[in-house]
Parts: structure tokens; C-alpha cells; sequence
């Protein structure tokens, strides 16, 4: 894992923590999934390619997936929704976590997701696109 990689985790995972919605579910970093007890969201991010136009740092893409005790759709939609609002109702100096980059940029516009259902489990992912750089 690379120190951009468990600094875009370390945000999400701070900025996932202020949403009164998602108080009682643990959020924890891809590094700790086995330990994970659902409900749980366990974050991801991974490094692409360095950005050669535009803003200097990388292409970064970090996956909340919400693993539920429930195969309730309900659920699974309502805590999409809620990482989506975190998301989408960030705003600079919110978290802590912050002060390690030199560039955060939200592209919120490539939020994406994926729903799978198994015979015991329920995971719903949100995937959205950053451009970071770490100074």
C-alpha cells in the first residue's frame, strides 16, 4: 500500500465517521477487512497513473463497501445513500485527515457502485474517483 493510498483511506474513513447515519456501523481501512464484523463498511483506495495534465498527483479510486448482517435491500440503499451524501457534502477542513495532502479533488461526478448479493451476505459498494497528491 502506498502513503497516498492509506491517506485517502484515513480520509474517507474520517469523513464516513461525521455522518450521524452511519454512527454504530464500523468503517475500517481495506488492511483490516478480515476483522471486519458486519455491518461494516471497509474502504479502499487504489493508486493509478500520475496525472500529466491538469492538477499535479494521481488518479486515485476509493471503494466503500458496506457489508450488511441483512439481505434487506432497504438497507443496503439507505447506507449507499448516506456514503453518497458524505460524499457529495464534503467540504475542505471538515476532517483532520486532510492536512497530509497538497491536492484533494473529489470528482464526484464518477460516482459509481455495484450490488452483490450471496447466500448469507449483502455487500453494496460505492466507488468514486479522486485526484490527490500528498505533500
Amino acid at each position: 500500500m502506498t502513503a497516498l493510498e492509506e491517506a485517502c483511506e484515513d480520509y474517507f474513513i474520517e469523513l464516513l465517521g461525521l455522518n450521524a447515519d452511519l454512527q454504530g456501523i464500523s468503517i475500517v481501512p481495506f488492511e483490516d477487512d478480515d476483522e471486519a464484523i458486519a455491518p461494516a463498511i471497509v474502504v479502499q483506495a487504489i493508486q493509478k497513473g500520475h496525472r500529466l495534465d491538469g492538477p499535479k498527483g494521481f488518479d486515485v479510486d476509493v471503494t466503500c463497501l458496506y457489508r450488511a448482517t441483512t439481505t434487506a435491500p432497504t438497507d443496503s440503499h439507505k447506507i449507499a445513500g448516506a456514503i453518497r451524501k458524505s460524499i457529495y457534502s464534503s467540504q475542505s477542513g471538515q476532517t483532520a485527515a486532510e492536512g497530509v495532502f497538497g491536492y484533494l479533488m473529489i470528482l464526484d461526478e464518477n460516482l459509481g457502485g455495484d450490488r452483490q448479493t450471496t447466500r448469507d451476505l449483502k455487500k453494496r459498494s460505492v466507488t468514486v474517483s479522486l485526484i490527490a497528491r500528498i505533500e
